[in-house]
């Protein structure tokens, strides 16, 4: 549900530029709303947070070779990946990137636990995501991350062996 996509994610930058933390506080931000959720993204203003980029801000075809490769790209040359429940996770992992989340009751209750799919993000091969139940939790997992350097993330690794090519 896209009404608190904005709201969280100004409250998830509000927090990440106050870390103490100067990899964390000082990182270049992309935000990817869904290609088809973009309306509240359009007019979203973020300046007050530093390197901050909103793409795609209006609907696109994800399906163009293009958009495609952008979306590639961003995941690729991202340090990690941070979100709330989405098909990017799969992505990412895929890449080697480890993949965050924070599960805050007020949000996780309808669009994460609250989802038949995301237990498998959770639970299979000893799951996909780096799991925080707050915001603090969740700034010293992503710093553990974003310091391990670009090796590639054995839980990404172990997820997508179980889960996305069980088959090899």
């Amino acid at each position: 549900r896209s009404e608190f996509e904005v709201p969280f994610v100004r409250r998830w930058m509000a927090t990440l530029r106050g870390s103490a933390d100067p990899m964390l506080r000082d990182a270049a931000i992309l935000v990817r709303p869904h290609p088809f959720n973009c309306d509240s993204w359009e007019h979203a203003d973020f300046t007050e947070f530093g390197p901050v980029s909103v793409w795609p801000r209006q609907r696109y075809t994800p399906a163009a070779e293009s958009a495609r490769e952008s979306f590639f790209d961003s995941l690729y040359y991202s340090a990690a990946v941070v979100g709330l429940n989405t098909s990017a996770f799969l992505e990412a992992a895929i890449v080697g990137k480890p993949v965050h989340t924070v599960l805050l009751d007020e949000i996780s209750r309808d669009n994460q636990e609250g989802t038949i799919h995301f237990r498998y993000l959770l639970e299979v091969n000893g799951g996909l995501l780096w799991v925080a139940r707050s915001f603090d939790e969740h700034l010293q997992l992503l710093g553990d991350s974003m310091s391990a350097g670009a090796g590639g993330d054995a839980k990404a690794r172990r997820f997508v062996e179980g889960f996305i090519r069980p088959f090899g």
